[in-house]
């Protein structure tokens, strides 16, 4: 390790996620030298465990699994705080360790200002846009499709003349049924694009770390090409303290690792620890301002965040012929994205199958949510028999998803309690608007359906998809209602970029990690081009 701190780094990254691995790949390549610190544990020190996050508890076994370790705080929920554990990611590859591989872009509307009625004129947030357009991306968009080899088949209501995606592995049973069913509806169902080789055995491993070198997550794809070919170092177990400011830029870092405070030296420093995460860092490194965080002049670190709100529901079969199941993350439908002048979004084959396994999660799920004087009333042998009976009553099933766009209210945020000042706390109040907008989606694809299937929903209420977090540290040309410039460098601090899902100023309508690939890729070129 003193080896690596004695050195003036060209590039500092904090972080290993998809942002974080992929913008220090880049840049490694065009001969900087690199250094990524990484909250988790390397790869080596994992385990091989399958245990889903809901069942774990013990924050070194998460760390060693890939998850975060710790339960965040949602704040303010009806006057009450509740902590709970998310689906997030910790240690190299961050969060697309435990990814579905769902690599799709933003639809170009994504790039504008958010539509709807008159809710969303009177809605309390910046209503803007992004400061780039879409045509402007699009490179980078196809560049991330090749680096994370990505299949799938054309977007008909997205169409690009240069897409270049490979072939996706063959529909089958219940999944081509109802390709062909929402075809003879009039919708556009595509391929879903996914980043994973689908070997022998494999399902995919949303939720989990791949364990057969399938996925390709960040890790695979950006963070060992970097570190094994192109100089590149990385210290794991570092929780970044703060960043030192002087003279208008950033001289070095603090980080704790294993209770003790070292120091770390570059020019160039790169925030990718999450749109939760790294407006935590921001705030310590400021403490000492006279505005409330480092590149806060504009009051908007914290702010503005998003998730997507996501309905699950089964699509059964009527025919009593028993279907073998077929592609996994098989399909996507973008008809209802824009719907009665209203932004909604995709549906998503999850990818996973109805069995045993799956129906014992979510009722094991669904029994640590209640109160712990109902729970322990619950027997074990009940859930193993409602699990066997679910099976089998969803064995001719497929299960989807809808991703809704969230929009960013400006008191949706994180907070930094100066007591607990590494602990992840957020302020989140669903819109009414948003839970509309849910409903909307997932009324006008079950009226699609049901002529020909059950369509059962299996969530409940408000589902909040808190794998998506994003917003926190928004891209914008004014500084005055941005933290970053379009390029990612804050506005208030010359050589410090961001470039995980916090730059994000609208969430869009589908999975994040494409874009946030794609812009990675982008602000590595910038950084190439205007720091020889």
């Amino acid at each position: 390790m003193h080896d690596l701190l004695g050195k003036h780094w060209d590039v500092v990254v904090v972080g290993a996620g998809m942002g974080g691995a992929v913008v220090g790949y880049e840049l490694a390549k065009s001969g900087k030298s690199v250094l990524f610190l990484e909250k988790g544990m390397s790869a080596a020190k994992g385990t091989n465990s399958d245990k889903t996050s809901n069942l774990l508890e013990d924050p070194v076994q998460r760390m060693k699994s890939g998850y975060w370790p710790d339960k965040i705080t949602r704040s303010n929920i009806n006057a009450v705080d509740s902590e709970f554990f998310i689906p997030l990611g910790c240690g190299p590859g961050g969060s697309t360790r435990l990814y579905a591989s769902q690599l799709e872009r933003f639809l170009p509307i994504d790039f504008e200002s958010p539509i709807g009625g008159k809710e969303i004129k009177k809605a309390n947030f910046i209503n803007d846009g992004w400061p780039i357009k879409y045509s402007e991306f699009l490179e980078y968009y196809r560049k991330a499709e090749s680096l994370f080899k990505v299949s799938g088949t054309q977007d008909e209501l997205n169409l690009d003349p240069q897409l270049n995606l490979g072939i996706p592995k063959s529909l089958g049973g219940l999944d081509e049924k109802i390709f062909y069913s929402l075809v003879k509806a009039g919708l556009h169902p595509f391929r879903a694009h996914i980043a994973c080789s689908f070997v022998e055995e494999c399902n995919g491993c949303g939720g989990r770390v791949c364990r057969k070198s399938c996925k390709n997550d960040a890790e695979k794809i950006a963070l060992t090409p970097a570190l094994k070919f192109y100089g590149s170092a990385i210290l794991y177990e570092c929780e970044v303290d703060k960043l030192n400011f002087e003279d208008g830029a950033i001289k070095s870092l603090d980080f704790l690792h294993e209770n003790k405070s070292y120091k770390v030296n570059g020019k160039t420093f790169i925030l990718a620890a999450g749109a939760l995460n790294s407006p935590l860092i921001l705030f310590r490194s400021g403490q000492h301002f006279a505005y409330d965080g480092l590149a806060n002049s504009s009051g908007m670190v914290g702010r503005n965040l998003m998730w997507h709100a996501s309905d699950f529901f089964a699509v059964r079969s009527k025919n009593k012929a028993s279907y073998i199941p077929g592609a996994l993350k098989a399909l996507s439908i973008n008809d209802f994205y824009i719907h009665k002048n209203q932004k909604l979004g995709t549906i998503q084959s999850v990818g996973v199958p109805v069995d045993y396994g799956y129906v014992q999660s979510y009722l094991v799920n669904r029994v640590q949510k209640l109160p712990l004087k109902y729970g322990r009333l619950i027997p074990k042998s009940l859930i193993k028999i409602s699990a066997h009976l679910g099976a089998t009553y969803f064995r001719n099933s497929s299960v989807f998803a809808t991703i809704v766009e969230d929009f960013p209210y400006y008191e949706n945020r994180v907070i930094f309690n100066k007591e607990l000042p590494y602990k992840i706390i957020f302020n989140y109040t669903n819109s009414k608007e948003l839970n509309i907008r849910s409903h909307e989606l997932y009324k006008n694809i079950k009226k699609v359906l049901e002529g020909d299937y059950q369509v059962i929903k299996l969530s409940r209420g408000m589902n909040i998809n808190y794998g998506h977090a994003c917003g926190t540290l928004r891209f914008g040309r004014d500084p005055k209602t941005s933290v970053l410039n379009q390029y990612n460098r804050a506005h208030d601090v010359s050589n410090l970029y961001v470039v995980d899902a916090s730059f994000f100023p609208t969430s869009g309508g589908t999975n994040p990690s494409l874009t946030i690939a794609a812009n990675a890729l982008r602000v590595a070129e910038y950084i190439i081009r205007t720091n020889k």
